[in-house]
């Protein structure tokens, strides 16, 4: 019997909370670079990924035992850990914004 193969793409887009600018330079850079290696670990690797201070756009493939609702709460709670432990939250480096 003949195989079928499909891939699934999915354009992720997170957002900042209230969309405030505190994605500032030097994180976009390294940011995205720990995006893309986290879902290469996951299994569901990135074609592009870009953003801006208040959000990131990633356009990655699907694994194929992967759901959505994992890969994403995989994804969010890395970058935000990872962000947490830069300290490259809003205008003061190394304090993160009251709240």
């Amino acid at each position: 019997m003949p195989q079928s193969l499909g891939q699934i793409y999915l354009h992720t887009v997170f957002a900042t909370k209230d969309r405030e600018p505190l994605i500032i330079s030097p994180a976009p850079p390294r940011l995205h670079g720990y995006l893309i290696a986290v879902l290469r670990e996951l299994g569901c690797p990135s074609l592009a990924t870009g953003g801006i201070e208040d959000h990131v756009h990633i356009l990655h493939a699907l694994g194929r035992t992967r759901s959505v609702a994992w890969v994403m709460e995989k994804l969010k709670s890395n970058s935000s850990r990872w962000m947490k432990e830069q300290r490259t939250f809003g205008g003061n480096r190394g304090t993160l914004p009251s709240r």
